[in-house]
């Protein structure tokens, strides 16, 4: 600061602008929390889930003289294993447990 700016009372120009800087750092901040906040009262982000009161059905496709012979749940899918006798060795079907939707499915070929 020279002495010019210190006698007029007039702050240097690089002062004015880092508070200007400042001031609008501190404004974004506030705008920022108040938009997190407000998200946060408001419920954003959440999953929009289907809600029913019935249970969905899903019907696996499945060899006429197949049995199941293994299910499990693992990272909310469900994947079961049915085995079949004659040409087919079964399959492996995988199904979204919180949708029921069969995400994928694996024909096993039976031994020759």
């Amino acid at each position: 600061m020279s002495e010019a700016d210190s006698a007029n009372g007039t702050p240097p120009a690089n002062y004015r602008f880092m508070l200007a800087v400042v001031i609008i750092l501190g404004a974004l901040i506030l705008i920022a929390f108040g938009v997190l906040a407000g998200g946060m009262l408001l419920g954003a982000g959440r999953e929009a889930g289907i809600v029913t009161d019935q249970p969905y059905l899903t019907v696996l496709p499945a060899p006429a003289a197949g049995w199941l012979s293994e299910a499990h749940v693992d990272q909310g899918q469900l994947v079961v294993r049915i085995d079949g006798a004659g040409e087919t060795g079964g399959s492996v079907v995988v199904i979204d447990a919180d949708t029921g939707r069969v995400i994928g499915h694996v024909e096993l070929e039976a031994d020759q």
